[in-house]
């Protein structure tokens, strides 16, 4: 696991509200959030963060995928952000849950 310092979206309230809004989450919270990989794309970040509940969620996932845009990107590459956002959001969710990650929050 690597000392990454985490982007505000990916603190363990935000996980933690977008947890319970999806429905994965019930009374426990987040209590800890590591970066277990971290990697740059053309277009983005992506992290594999592991999760640690209080108390302990059964149900809940033990690790999730962040994907943020990186700073500086052109617009073009925003509309594709935009894209994506809709694609987990709308498409997604109407797709067997073995071909397409699920997405607890998009924006």
């Amino acid at each position: 696991m690597t000392a990454e310092a985490l982007p505000n979206s990916a603190d363990a309230e935000h996980l933690t509200d977008a947890l319970r809004r999806s429905g994965v989450l019930g009374c426990g919270r987040v209590c800890n959030v590591n970066v277990e990989h971290s990697y740059p794309t053309v277009v983005s970040h992506v992290l594999r963060l592991r999760l640690t509940y209080e108390p302990d969620e059964s149900a809940a996932p033990r690790s999730v995928i962040f994907k943020t845009g990186l700073p500086g990107r052109t617009s073009d590459l925003h509309t594709a952000g935009r894209q994506e956002v809709a694609f987990y959001g709308q498409v997604a969710p109407l797709m067997s849950a073995r071909l397409v990650p699920r997405c607890f929050d998009a924006a």
